[in-house]
């Protein structure tokens, strides 16, 4: 008895790909997978995004100052917020200022990627690197400018209600970071109001 062996090629995708297509689910609609044939005639698989576009444009200012602004910024924010903590102070001792201190450390983690996240040009930004970029800046920077004030107000607080306090300069070292990263915080936010995100027609 002959048998006939047919040989076959499986069709692979590749890891990058696998772990793109695993950080974008919440786009999956956006994306679809292309088959091709390579030089060496195997066949392969790759993402390709279908979804909408979008034009960025930012109001009385080039994008590369704002994107080297954004960054600079941050890093001052991230400077302060931690020597501010530093200090031993007995304020950081109370739940109204501890408690802010330390949750804003979960919005920053989020601003930070998406200042990372900033595309190097605005050329036919696609949907997901708009809003892990413009979109994640916009909600963390308006989260973190709630979290800073109700930090500097618990401080305020605790100074208001302890006014013998023998650490008053230690507490002035830590307001003072805190109110100047607030202020840093503000700059990201104005800077981010600048940015006008328009949908591009595909059609």
């Amino acid at each position: 008895m002959n048998f006939n062996v047919i040989e076959t090629k499986s069709v692979t995708i590749s890891l990058y790909d696998k772990m793109r297509l695993m950080s974008l689910r919440r786009y999956i609609e956006d994306y679809e997978v292309v088959t091709f044939v390579d030089e060496k005639g195997r066949e392969k698989r790759v993402m390709k995004y279908k979804g909408p576009h979008f034009s960025i444009s930012i109001l009385h200012m080039e994008y590369k100052p704002y994107r080297r602004l954004s960054y600079l910024l941050f890093g001052l924010i991230i400077l302060l917020h931690i020597s501010s903590g530093l200090t031993a102070n007995p304020g950081m001792y109370q739940i109204y200022v501890a408690l802010p201190y330390a949750v804003a450390f979960l919005p920053l983690t989020f601003l930070a990627f998406g200042i990372i996240g900033l595309p190097k040009d605005l050329a036919k930004i696609q949907r997901d690197v708009m809003e892990r970029s413009f979109k994640r800046i916009k909600i963390n920077t308006i989260a973190l400018l709630i979290i800073f004030t109700l930090l500097i107000l618990g401080e305020f607080l605790f100074m208001i209600l302890h006014p013998a306090l023998p650490h008053f300069k230690n507490e002035m070292l830590f307001l003072i970071p805190e109110i100047l990263a607030s202020t840093s915080m503000l700059g990201i936010f104005l800077l981010n109001r600048k940015v006008k995100v328009n949908p591009i027609n595909n059609g």
